[in-house]
């Protein structure tokens, strides 16, 4: 099914240490993105489906 040739071990950890980088900076993302939430999801938007009342 491959048909490139194997990566050499230095390929590889460059190759580990970008994936490593980027799921990192992913996280920091979501992380941040996720502390600016209102917790009570009666933000800009208004209420969130879920605290809605009947």
């Amino acid at each position: 099914m491959r048909t490139e040739p194997e990566l050499s071990t230095v390929e590889l950890r460059f190759l580990v240490a970008r994936l490593y980088e980027a799921l990192h900076d992913a996280l920091t993302v979501a992380e941040l993105r996720g502390a600016r939430l209102d917790v009570s999801g009666d933000g800009p938007a208004g209420p969130s489906p879920e605290s809605a009342p009947p």
